[in-house]
């Protein structure tokens, strides 16, 4: 018998819920549900940290300059050269696709792009979170 645990992101009412599943595998090819729960970014600080991450993740993966190194999460992304024009229309992209908002044309300013934690508050605030959540 084997057991597989699979981390899965439901996006519900526009909140990112991280649910756990492991499923034991018998000789037989049958499968049965063991355990099922909620871990870490289902609750709203867990949530900002998993948001903080995943949009980090994508900015270490498409920086503009492979040379810019890591990055503080009130860092200037644009004096570090992680974000250009062509990375920033690829992480609007990225935001509205994986965390359903919409991101209009006043909201494409340098001060909303400038840092990890500004780019959180803005996707927290299109999604309506609390601004205090990203502390």
């Amino acid at each position: 018998m084997t057991t597989e645990t699979y981390y899965i992101k439901l996006l519900q009412s526009e909140t990112l819920e991280t649910e756990t599943h492991e499923t034991e595998t018998h000789e037989d090819g049958t499968h049965d549900d063991v355990t099922c729960g909620e871990l870490e970014g289902s609750s709203v600080e867990g949530g900002t940290a998993v948001l903080k991450n995943e949009i980090r993740d994508f900015l270490v993966k498409h920086r503009a300059s492979q040379g810019a190194g890591d990055f503080a999460d009130e860092e200037s992304l644009l004096d570090q050269g992680i974000i250009d024009s062509l990375t920033m229309v690829d992480l609007i992209t990225f935001i509205e696709a994986s965390y359903r908002v919409r991101i209009d044309d006043d909201d494409m300013t340098p001060e909303n792009f400038d840092s990890l934690v500004a780019i959180v508050a803005l996707v927290q605030s299109k999604r309506g979170e609390s601004e205090t959540a990203s502390a």
